[in-house]
């Protein structure tokens, strides 16, 4: 992937980007306390690994961690506390309930500073800084994605994939500087877009495999992805479709039927106790029911966590910016419907997923308890989606009214 770009525009970007990875670490650094997003079961994830097990929902959190806690109040989101019943959920492993792939990533950092003896908060906090690198090399993918499609209908600028890392750079922190595989959803979703713009390009065995590797293997980062994951297949259908191979079929099926028996065999390996599960899940459901706000106040909650810019200050939310830049998009929509039905097919796609976007968030919202469902960090795979949604409008402007020549 050339980094560097030609143009001057997506240099002066770069040069923004740069700057917010800078403050973003200063950011993250400067955390002294246990992110209130699951940090203890995401860090003791990562603590079962090097004990060379798979971790399940009742086991408790690791000794060093608890002691950490119990010593340190300051940084701890329990206050003083003397024993594990004081930490609640937090004495438990129940981030076991999402796959490996993040947390095996971050394994041979942790067996390195564990052998160092560095002690488990500074472990933390390193840990953190190569979480936020995922999430940025994952980001930097929007780069060769947007080529990708430019390449098919030779219609977007390079600085408009630079400012697309740029706002999803800007928003990637806020409550979620600390430990979590959704970071790492970006990196497998924009991956899997590359590869399925590769064998819409040429549809040969071997793109059609490379595409399903990457989808199944996205499931294994977060489960999330498969409220986007649709889209991508849906579109992989329509293409495969039109070059139909039965030995595409048959070997695309069998690689998903492989990656589906060994999806299975992981949640046979680390099946909690169902005692320990049942008082969890109660628990739950008790403080976060199914339809616990409205669909309005859900947008709401989910648009004050996802659009404040918490690495400069905790007061500045940029959501009424891209609510106007959103609106520009659909009034442009509306107005020059054919123009983008003809240049840019694309777009229609990216409106189709953010349709899916809030029907999902819809149903979730009223219907699966025990989920957090109006944070951002479970739809990060989504971002570009976003992006189009309130960058459009200047894409197909600056295009038309102009472009050179």
């Amino acid at each position: 992937m050339r980094l560097f770009p030609k143009d001057i525009a997506s240099k002066i970007i770069l040069l923004f980007i740069a700057v917010v990875i800078a403050f973003t670490v200063r950011f993250i650094h400067q955390q002294n306390s246990y992110s209130p997003i699951d940090e203890y079961a995401h860090m003791d994830y990562i603590e079962k690994l090097t004990e060379g097990r798979l971790p399940r929902l009742s086991d408790q959190v690791s000794e060093e961690l608890f002691l950490d806690v119990k010593n340190n109040p300051g940084r701890s989101l329990n206050g003083n506390i003397t024993t594990r019943e004081e930490l609640g959920i937090g004495n438990y492993s129940y981030e076991a309930i999402h796959p490996p792939i993040y947390y095996l990533t971050l394994l041979p950092v942790d067996l390195l500073l564990k052998k160092l003896e560095i002690p488990i908060f500074q472990r933390v906090k390193i840990l953190r800084l190569c979480s936020y690198l995922i999430f940025v090399l994952g980001v930097f993918l929007l780069i060769p994605f947007f080529r990708s499609l430019s390449y098919l209908f030779n219609n977007i600028p390079d600085w408009y994939a630079y400012l697309g890392v740029l706002f999803c750079l800007l928003i990637a922190t806020n409550h979620r500087y600390g430990l979590g595989n959704n970071m790492m959803a970006p990196m497998a979703i924009n991956t899997t877009a590359i590869l399925l713009m590769k064998y819409w390009n040429i549809p040969s065995l071997k793109n059609a495999l490379l595409f399903l590797f990457a989808s199944c293997l996205s499931i294994f980062v977060a489960i999330g992805n498969v409220f986007i994951l649709p889209v991508l297949f849906l579109a992989f259908a329509f293409r495969f479709w039109k070059s139909f191979s039965f030995k595409i079929f048959f070997s695309s099926a069998l690689l998903v039927s492989l990656f589906a028996i060994l999806f299975w065999q992981w949640k046979l390996t680390t099946i909690p106790d169902a005692t320990i599960n049942a008082n969890f899940q109660m628990i739950l459901e008790m403080y976060i029911p199914a339809g616990l706000v409205d669909y309005a106040t859900f947008l709401r909650l989910f648009s004050e966590d996802a659009f404040r810019l918490a690495f400069l200050s905790e007061k500045l939310d940029i959501t009424i910016v891209l609510v106007i830049l959103c609106a520009v998009s659909m009034i442009v929509g509306v107005l020059f419907i054919n123009t983008i039905w003809k240049n840019y097919r694309w777009a229609f796609c990216f409106a189709c997923t953010l349709l899916i976007f809030f029907l999902t968030t819809f149903l979730l919202n009223r219907y699966i308890a025990r989920i957090h469902w109006m944070a951002l960090r479970h739809y990060l795979a989504f971002l570009p989606v976003f992006y189009v949604a309130i960058s459009f409008g200047i894409l197909f402007i600056t295009n038309k009214f102009f472009k050179k020549g």
